[in-house]
């Protein structure tokens, strides 16, 4: 089963800078803050970097939040986001195998998934996530206006934590 967050940005959330364009304010930037240290959670010096480009991404564009979707913001700056065209799944497995050696994991993930299955998303993710789940990890997809999939490699123990901060951002995602 996935959990899906998905939840209207609100205006009254949103703090205004000088130029009335909304931006974060200091509550949702301590929770991007903290979104960030569980997307990344090996490396505290890269997710802290990863969120201060996600502030200055909003702060820089010229209407803010109204130009820059905070699940654009964290497609683009969280470095442990994976991306394929839904037509490359063969792409993305060779990316998640990479993400899991580099985290020193013991999962051959090809060794239980099709090498042909680029069309085969059903098959797939349900595959990926039960090997995944044995070893405590999961698979969260970010919701993005784009035809890819943009997936992290997550802790299990952090879905509960990622899924109530994600809430308060009110970013888009999936949690298997």
């Amino acid at each position: 089963t996935h959990s899906f967050i998905e939840i209207r940005s609100t205006r009254e959330k949103m703090m205004f800078d000088d130029d009335d364009k909304p931006t974060l304010d200091q509550e949702q930037r301590k929770v991007v803050k903290k979104l960030c240290r569980l997307f990344i959670w090996q490396d505290k010096t890269l997710a802290d970097k990863c969120c201060k480009s996600i502030i200055k991404q909003i702060n820089d564009a010229e209407y803010g939040l109204d130009d820059v979707s905070i699940n654009e913001a964290f497609y683009v700056n969280v470095e442990t986001f994976l991306t394929a065209e839904f037509n490359e799944l063969d792409l993305l497995l060779n990316d998640l195998q990479a993400q899991i050696s580099q985290y020193q994991l013991p999962i051959q993930l090809k060794d239980y998934v099709r090498q042909d299955i680029s069309d085969e998303q059903d098959e797939f993710f349900p595959v990926i996530e039960s090997i995944l789940n044995e070893h405590g990890f999961t698979i969260c997809t970010l919701s993005v206006d784009a035809p890819i999939y943009c997936v992290c490699l997550v802790r299990q123990k952090d879905c509960e934590a990622i899924i109530e901060l994600a809430e308060e951002l009110d970013l888009e995602l999936f949690l298997s």
